[in-house]
């Protein structure tokens, strides 16, 4: 074999492997950075109607993290100081599930609809997440 051919032989078995080598990269060794993701089974409750003075009343927000990196819920904050909220303090794998629990205290407020929103920072995609709960308090 003449040395050209040898040499041309070698650069193409130099190609070939330098592709196979950056096909089998995974995405932490290609730069690419991982990411959670927060999927919600829905953002949006109606809790129905309790009478005026009834108390605290509860609501549980399944999700899961479809990322593939820990999810964290960072903070919350709600639209009312009626609303609170309960979330897993602990990183979310990824495919795990978990719940946000909110719960709306009617014990001091008058007769109609109500339209309260909690508001989420957490790590990966998206980096805000709102739910949003209704219901209705009628006369005692």
């Amino acid at each position: 074999m003449s040395f050209k051919r040898s040499i041309l032989r070698a650069l193409a078995l130099a190609a070939i492997m330098t592709g196979v080598v950056a096909c089998g990269r995974s995405k932490a060794n290609s730069g690419e950075e991982r990411q959670a993701s927060i999927v919600l089974e829905t953002n949006e409750i109606w809790m129905g109607s309790f009478p005026a003075g009834s108390g605290r009343h509860t609501v549980v927000f399944p999700f899961r993290n479809a990322g593939d990196a820990d999810l964290e819920l960072l903070d919350a904050d709600t639209s009312c100081w009626c609303v609170s909220t309960d979330f897993p303090r602990k990183p979310i794998k990824p495919g795990r599930k978990g719940e946000i629990t909110v719960t709306v205290d009617v014990s001091d407020k008058k007769p109609g609809t109500f339209n309260h929103h909690v508001y989420f920072v957490e790590t990966g995609s998206p980096s805000h997440t709102a739910l949003t709960i209704k219901g209705e308090i009628t006369e005692k």
